[in-house]
Parts: C-alpha cells; sequence; structure tokens
C-alpha cells in the first residue's frame, strides 16, 4: 500500500483538478473546513462499490472485511491524489475552476464582468484578498493597530 503524503490544510474555496485515473475528466471541488466535495450535488467523481462488485458466496463477516480493504486500496487511494493534485498548486486549481465554471475561486458565486473572469474572483473577493495582502505587507506599530479597524481579528 502506497504511503499517503503528509496533510496539507487546503484553504476553503473551489478547485478543480483531472480525476486520477482519466485526465480527461475535469472533477470540480468545493473546500470547507478542510472537507473536500463535489461542487455539483449529482457529480459523482472517483470509484464506487457497488453490492453486486462484492464477491458472492462470503459471509457477513468476510463481505465486511472485503469492503474495508476495497475503500482502503482502491477508494483511499484515489481521494488522496484528488487532494495531491489540489495542494500541488492551488493557485491553478482554483483558477481551473473559475475558468471552467466561470465562478470565483474563493465563494462560489457568478463572476459577471471581464475583469473578475480574468482575475477568477468576484469583487468582493479581490478586495478581500487586497485587504489581507496590504496589512501583511504593511508595517504595523502599536499606534496604527489601536487606530485601524481593518485589522481587526474576527
Amino acid at each position: 500500500m502506497d504511503t499517503p503524503a503528509p496533510w496539507i490544510d487546503i484553504p476553503n474555496g473551489y478547485y478543480a483538478v483531472p480525476d486520477p485515473r482519466d485526465p480527461d475528466t475535469l472533477t470540480m471541488w468545493r473546500v470547507i473546513d478542510d472537507h473536500i466535495e463535489a461542487t455539483q450535488a449529482n457529480a459523482r467523481y472517483g470509484p464506487v462499490l457497488y453490492r453486486r462488485d462484492i464477491p458472492t458466496g462470503l459471509t457477513k463477516p468476510e463481505q465486511g472485511r472485503w469492503t474495508a480493504e476495497w475503500f482502503e486500496t482502491v477508494q483511499r487511494p484515489w481521494h488522496r491524489a484528488i487532494r495531491a493534485a489540489i495542494t500541488a498548486d492551488l493557485e491553478a486549481a482554483g483558477a481551473l475552476y473559475a475558468k471552467t465554471a466561470v465562478r470565483c475561486r474563493d465563494c462560489g458565486r457568478a463572476l459577471k464582468d471581464a475583469t473578475s473572469k480574468a482575475a477568477g474572483r468576484g469583487p468582493d473577493c479581490r478586495a478581500q484578498l487586497a485587504n489581507v495582502v496590504r496589512l501583511a505587507t504593511t508595517p504595523r506599530t502599536a499606534e496604527t493597530l489601536a487606530t485601524d479597524t481593518t485589522a481587526a481579528v474576527r
């Protein structure tokens, strides 16, 4: 069995990456608090185990062991590959989602104007990102922190 890659938290947002087993198929994901789910309600990506796929003639405990092994050797490695593809280049996976879905890579809202489509982010998310970058790159003193309401901790 392959060793899983180190766990990397994926920021909340929307991402698109090719299917690990079929690179011609694009998979689209939403991440909320490090939980990954398909963006479309009816989308079913990856390997699926149907009851008819379980070998016949097994006792209930044997079926349980067989099913657990299938999840460990087939489904979980596929999901780890999806996570690895997203974390390999978060920016590219977010941009691919925005380009394909024409939706904001951060909040998922529809992108309507040319600037938003080019950036892959809507105006609100671009403004929020600009504030984060500004706060991270601006030297702070005790006086400016006391008077700057944008630096408040949420």
